[in-house]
């Protein structure tokens, strides 16, 4: 029997007790559940409207009265084509990578108003890209696992590793802004400033940096000014805090309580509390310096391995064990969790039994 192609023809299928809806599009392609009215067949497959994923664009992570469109959130959008010239243009903006083929996009959205909004106030700017569409730009910045958010200061690009919560973001934003090494003058600021790296806007891996400067000021000014240097470079960074102490008295209540042996000294607490300290003078002749003994002593017991940060990670020159999750239905922007399942297992409780075999390796 021929049926005459008059209108689309619809067939029924019953899968797994699941009825379904064929539609034939006009190319002669072929869709699931006519794309449940939220995208176009072509070519065999459904093409969502913006704020629907799914392989018939029937799931949305946006609020059931708010679908928001990617890419909305900002203040303005940036093209492949005008990508250089915005950018340059910008002491400091911050670009958030998204794609229309990513549902934690669409999940994040509403989280990026936020952010547009507050750093509206601040004057810095919020550009948003089509990742799709910028691809080789995409591969350059590292911005590969989305949705990205890049902070390009002096056309430099920072990959912004932490949650995408409102929150942590502004955090960051307003460490850049700050003086790249807190001055602390009291013992009280100290210990404040040590105990903030569990607050909930910290993640897992983040380390407190101490520098204690006190004696013979005009010996320690190349240190100090090392330290302030290096301090500059890594604020960048999401998880690497500085404190500075220049106060006397201060300086030798730690050194009296055994903290430190002697000034110029750097203190770092980082993931679980574990303290590491170094006095200056022993990297002298050290070519690593002192930003090289910083990195190596914050990399976190655990940490989510990237293509931005894997050469970090090789340059220690140490045994790398490595653990693969499946994160395609990973959802949460809370720091250091991770949801989803690997096969039939919960990531979270993988990476717990893996954190316990790290921390009983971590001396070796």
């Amino acid at each position: 029997v021929v049926f005459p192609r008059i209108l689309a023809f619809v067939a029924f299928l019953l899968v797994g007790g699941v009825k379904c809806f064929v539609q034939e599009a006009a190319d002669g392609s072929v869709c699931f559940n006519n794309c449940n009215g939220h995208g176009e067949c072509i070519d065999y497959s459904c093409h969502c409207f913006t704020g629907f994923i799914g392989d018939d664009c029937g799931t949305t992570f946006a609020d059931a009265n708010d679908i928001v469109p990617i890419l909305s959130a900002g203040h303005f959008n940036i093209t492949r084509k005008n990508f250089t010239q915005v950018v340059s243009k910008h002491k400091l903006i911050l670009v958030g990578f998204s794609s229309y083929n990513c549902h934690k996009c669409i999940q994040i959205e509403p989280s990026y108003r936020n952010i547009s909004n507050q750093l509206r106030e601040l004057n810095i700017p919020f550009g948003r890209a089509d990742a799709d569409k910028m691809k080789s730009i995409v591969a350059e910045v590292g911005a590969t696992d989305l949705p990205a958010l890049v902070l390009f200061q002096k056309m430099r690009p920072i990959l912004y590793k932490g949650a995408h919560s409102t929150e942590a973001v502004m955090t960051y934003i307003n460490k850049q802004l700050s003086p790249p090494a807190k001055v602390l003058k009291t013992v009280a600021d100290v210990t404040n400033f040590l105990d903030s790296r569990t607050s909930a806007n910290h993640g897992i891996s983040t380390s407190m940096t101490v520098g204690f400067f006190s004696e013979h000021e005009e010996v320690e000014e190349d240190d100090y000014q090392e330290f302030i240097e290096v301090a500059k470079e890594l604020q960048l960074n999401e998880d690497n805090y500085f404190g500075v102490v220049t106060s006397p008295a201060t300086a030798s209540w730690f050194k009296k309580n055994k903290t430190i042996d002697r000034t110029p000294a750097v203190l770092m607490e980082g993931e679980g509390g574990i303290r590491h300290t170094i006095n200056l003078d022993e990297l002298y002749g050290d070519n690593a310096g002192l930003q090289s003994w910083i990195v190596k002593n914050s990399l976190p017991l655990v940490g989510k391995m990237t293509g931005a940060n894997f050469l970090m990670y090789e340059k220690q020159g140490l045994p790398i064990l490595m653990l693969f999750l499946d994160l395609t239905d990973e959802h949460t922007s809370q720091p250091g969790f991770v949801g989803g399942k690997s096969g039939e297992i919960y990531n979270e409780i993988l990476l717990e039994e893996f954190r316990l075999a790290a921390k009983e390796h971590q001396h070796r």
